[in-house]
């Protein structure tokens, strides 16, 4: 976890911004307390806007071992200053290994009514993914 922290801290900056996700969940049933059982999400998101560069920063986790998870991202009230937006992922080898492997790509983007922004991506299993894109928020 502490690395994931140290490659994507630097670009999480600025005021959070609410996350609505609807995402499959799986059964965990802890040693304690006894007969207890939690629906855990397999998918995690957390964003902020940094008005400074006139980013937001979508940081999303999959938590499924052996699947791809298929993520849309739709950000109303927003107009892209670029076509492109960088992705970031962190993968492993599994839940044992912890060396993390980076992955750093380009990518084109919906740019909707210019007012909205789509994104349809696949999370990698057992993944970090840092979304960052350039824009800037409609009043």
């Amino acid at each position: 976890t502490g690395e994931v922290f140290r490659l994507y801290g630097r670009y999480f900056r600025g005021d959070r911004v609410r996350v609505k996700l609807d995402t499959p969940t799986y059964t965990f049933s802890p040693y304690w307390p006894p007969n207890t059982v939690f629906d855990i999400p397999i998918l995690i998101a957390h964003a902020a806007y940094d008005f400074n560069n006139e980013r937001i920063v979508l940081i999303l986790t999959n938590r499924h071992m052996e699947s791809d998870a298929p993520v849309q991202v739709d950000i109303s009230n927003f107009k892209l200053n670029k076509k492109i937006a960088t992705r970031k992922v962190v993968t492993a080898k599994g839940p044992e290994s912890t060396e993390p492997i980076l992955t750093t790509e380009d990518f084109m983007l919906n740019m909707g009514d210019n007012k909205t922004c789509k994104i349809e991506i696949k999370l990698p299993p057992y993944s970090v993914t840092a979304l960052l894109i350039d824009g800037e928020v409609l009043k």
